[in-house]
């Protein structure tokens, strides 16, 4: 879902910005006051911040030959909702864009919009409204935390298609183009959850959820035929090029670009290697702890 740098013109990634600046910054005035009002709570706020580390580490193989990565953000949506949940991603996607050339600077904004605010603010609602609605609490966080992955691709496809309208088809032919490319990975991968989880009353959600995946794969291989495998990223960058007709970005990378995939892989697996060790850290505490109780 990164946006890569200078891959948004102006005016759309100073209008990101404008529109994420004000919601990271109620973000921290919410964390502030959190961890003043609960410190009990900032070991599990570390952990929220630690899970979308580890997620948005791991590049998970999906249909079509294609690989991609959760976001994580529906969980710490749920627990401290999506203004606090945007805070965590900045710092998440700020490593991403100045250590593993995954994301940048100048689409910062347009990153923290799609991943850290709109995917969380969905994942909030759907929480609220399925615990209103008496539904099993499992299934509840199962949907948050799809939609929530689902509805950030949604976003990145309509902001690149904003910026990048084809000639033929306008914003709605560049729509169709990118979020053909991120349904072929985004919506299995967000499901493979379901094919594992025990949810009672819920066999209609499987089935539903299960057409879905298989709806994806059809889609992604008539949308995108002769697939190979490689990352959504790369591929948006491509329909871009493919769309513009030669798309130059208007800036290079800022941060550090690993020299090659080895160097990548590494600092991919240190970024995980970090959220687990937060993990296990304040797991194998409040175990300690409930013993001493």
């Amino acid at each position: 879902m990164h946006i890569f740098e200078g891959f948004l013109p102006s005016p759309w990634w100073q209008l990101w910005f404008v529109f994420s600046i004000p919601v990271i910054m109620f973000g921290m005035y919410r964390l502030n006051k959190l961890v003043s009002e609960r410190r009990d709570l900032l070991p599990l706020l570390a952990v929220a911040g630690a899970f979308i580390f580890v997620l948005s580490s791991l590049k998970l193989p999906s249909v079509t030959g294609s690989s991609s990565h959760p976001t994580g953000t529906g969980m710490a949506a749920i627990m401290f909702g999506p203004a606090v949940t945007a805070v965590l991603s900045v710092i998440v996607l700020l490593y991403q864009a100045l250590f593993l050339a995954h994301g940048g600077l100048t689409t910062l904004g347009a990153n923290v919009a799609s991943m850290g605010i709109i995917g969380p603010v969905v994942a909030y609602l759907i929480y609220k409204a399925g615990m209103k609605a008496n539904i099993n609490f499992y299934v509840v966080v199962f949907l948050a935390a799809t939609f929530a992955d689902w509805i950030t691709y949604v976003v990145t496809s309509t902001q690149l298609a904003l910026a990048f309208p084809s000639q033929a088809g306008g914003f709605w032919g560049s729509f169709q183009a990118f979020a053909a490319i991120f349904a072929t990975t985004q919506v299995p991968l967000a499901d493979q959850g379901a094919f594992c989880m025990k949810i009672g009353k819920g066999e209609i959600l499987f089935a539903v959820i299960a057409v879905l995946f298989v709806a994806s794969f059809f889609y992604g291989m008539a949308a995108n035929p002769g697939s190979e495998f490689g990352g959504a990223d790369g591929a948006a960058e491509e329909v871009i090029t493919d769309v513009t007709g030669g798309y130059e970005p208007w800036i290079g990378n800022i941060g550090f670009e690993p020299p090659g995939g080895e160097t990548e892989s590494l600092l991919f697996a240190l970024q995980a290697a970090i959220g687990a060790v937060v993990i296990g850290y304040f797991f194998g505490y409040y175990k300690g702890k409930g013993r001493s109780d």
